[in-house]
């Protein structure tokens, strides 16, 4: 309950800046199963108007490349993700921490 708060009040705050010119920043929800990783996505999608994406390893049609995820990340608020996906993306370079601003562990 708590970190659903946070998080409602992290994105407010992330559309102000956004619309005061300041980097997109992404959100995440890190679990440690891809049956979590579904549950907290569709919990998260009905329950945020923001747009919510998930990732986890055995997913199909998700490339390793900086344009994909650039593309993710512009459509995305929210990403919830097993924890093997945050670090290939950390990684590899596709996100930074600067990019981040908020991370809820599950």
């Amino acid at each position: 309950m708590i970190a659903a708060l946070l998080l409602k009040h992290v994105l407010r705050q992330e559309l102000d800046n956004r619309a005061q010119g300041k980097p997109k920043k992404v959100a995440f929800f890190v679990v440690e199963k891809v049956a979590l990783c579904i549950q907290q996505w569709n919990v998260l999608k009905c329950n945020l108007e923001y747009p919510v994406a998930k990732f986890y390893g055995d997913m199909g049609g998700v490339e390793n490349t900086k344009e994909y995820w650039d593309t993710q990340f512009d459509d995305n608020m929210v990403v919830v993700c097993t924890a093997a996906v945050l670090l290939n993306c950390l990684n590899h370079g596709f996100i930074g921490m600067r990019q981040i601003n908020l991370l809820i562990f599950d």
